[in-house]
């Protein structure tokens, strides 16, 4: 405007200048030897634009100033709103620290163009010495997420019931390994995730910066099994969780989601902007639950909430209902392996170690709303994977090919885009490095047998304080 304005001004002044210096010195001119004049200087076609009785009789008053300027104002103001008013929003958005959403036709859209390239590197908590809530804290995944941030010197209250759903040894050796090498760093607290009064305990005597939720009853084919437990954990207890951090606003929070939300999607790879209403399990459809609740909790009380869509996450300390834990066990035993859909399915394996730094990126930049997909970018075929697991291990499988099973989708391919671009998420481990990461710790003195022999998972029973 300011520009379009001052461009307008000195033409304007340009004009005025000119007219008034050729009138001096031609005063004492008749009309008719002005008209000569001009048509001499700028030619016959010029006198038509520039009459010299007109020259003559207009001035360029402060007033007639002012209000071309208005006008001039005015008009731009006016195309504006196509062609300047709306990049210049865009450009604010750009500006602003977290991602935001607006409610629009099609339920919570992001407005996303905060970043137009991604951070150079992940990004990362401060070391603050922060507190952080990490629930199901002996899990899988919440037992690296409490190496990573005790290593950086954050305290982590690693809260987990032990439940059997697989090994309880191995999560009470995973919570070991974390007293044992981060002491006075991490406090393993046994609890149930639906204990609402432990809940606003432990965030009244923390105040922790973030709460990691990934306390969840996971696994597709024991949903066919023990839907109540999903139920009961998956959306009764995350339901306490919000309710708890509703006395606690400022607390952040992110939690596990699964890449099993798009359900049969056939868009590859599949991306955060796609539907996700097609659930093939209620696995699936807990966690999509999850999503949903989350949202409503941060539109109703501001809650800051980010959901991470997991991709087949795989590594050492494990789950040994997952196919790399089991099938390493079989193979090493020489008992048939068990392959679904005759080999065709594809997975995007995520090793452990990436998904920690994604994680960990969620929880720096602390958005209001977000999900993220967090995966490799890099389907792998089953019998790929079969084949690179038969030679870390140094043996041949004994394979017998079945029909998929129910609720299982055929392949799995993570769009992380959008992850990349907020979070600096960038995966670096391939199945090659990532499968032989974890057969040096199966074959390690860390590892136990009942690890891969304990669990309701192998039977399908459940437990009574899930089911009953």
């Amino acid at each position: 405007l300011l520009s379009s304005v001052s461009f307008s001004s000195r033409v304007t002044a340009i004009g005025t200048d000119s007219m008034h210096a050729m009138a001096p010195a031609h005063s004492n001119a008749t009309d008719e030897e002005k008209d000569t004049l001009l048509n001499s200087t700028h030619g016959t076609g010029s006198a038509q634009f520039f009459p010299w009785p007109a020259v003559r009789r207009q001035r360029c008053t402060p007033h007639s100033l002012v209000v071309l300027i208005l006008l001039i104002a005015a008009a731009v103001l006016v195309l504006g709103e196509f062609s300047c008013v709306k990049p210049f929003q865009e450009q604010l958005v750009r500006l602003r620290h977290c991602p935001q959403h607006v409610l629009g036709v099609n339920g919570l859209e992001p407005l996303d163009t905060l970043a137009t390239r991604a951070p150079a590197k992940p990004l990362r908590l401060p070391n603050d010495k922060s507190r952080v809530l990490v629930t199901g804290g002996c899990g899988f995944v919440g037992f690296h997420l409490a190496q990573r941030l005790a290593s950086k010197g954050h305290m982590v209250i690693a809260l987990d019931d032990f439940n059997p759903y697989y090994s309880p040894t191995l999560k009470r050796d995973r919570a070991l390994q974390l007293q044992s090498m981060y002491s006075g760093l991490v406090r393993v607290v046994e609890g149930d995730l639906c204990d609402g009064k432990l809940l606003r305990r432990i965030l009244s005597e923390y105040s922790p910066s973030h709460v990691v939720n990934l306390a969840a009853q996971a696994g597709v084919r024991y949903s066919l099994q023990q839907p109540q437990a999903y139920v009961r954990t998956n959306i009764r207890c995350f339901v306490e969780l919000l309710e708890a951090l509703r006395e606690a606003p400022s607390t952040k929070l992110v939690y596990a989601s699964s890449s099993s939300v798009y359900g049969s999607n056939k868009d590859s790879p599949f991306s955060e902007t796609q539907r996700a209403d097609n659930p093939n399990s209620l696995y699936a459809a807990s966690k999509k639950a999850n999503e949903a609740i989350a949202m409503v909790y941060h539109k109703l009380y501001n809650i800051s909430v980010t959901g991470l869509r997991f991709f087949t996450v795989y590594g050492p300390w494990g789950r040994p209902d997952m196919a790399y834990f089991s099938f390493a066990h079989k193979m090493m035993k020489g008992l048939p392996v068990t392959v679904y859909g005759y080999g065709k399915p594809q997975r995007d394996f995520t090793y452990i170690d990436d998904i920690i730094t994604g994680v960990e990126g969620a929880m720096a930049l602390g958005a209001p709303y977000e999900i993220f997909n967090l995966g490799n970018n890099e389907p792998v075929g089953l019998m790929h994977f079969i084949r690179v697991l038969e030679k870390e291990l140094g043996v041949t499988a004994v394979l017998n090919y079945t029909d998929m099973a129910p609720g299982d989708v055929l392949s799995t391919h993570a769009d992380v885009e959008r992850a990349h671009r907020l979070l600096g998420y960038k995966p670096t481990t391939t199945i090659e490095e990532g499968l032989r990461k974890y057969v040096a710790w199966f074959k390690s003195p860390l590892y136990k047998e009942e690890y891969s022999t304990e669990g309701l998972w192998r039977t399908g029973k459940g437990w009574d304080r899930y089911t009953g």
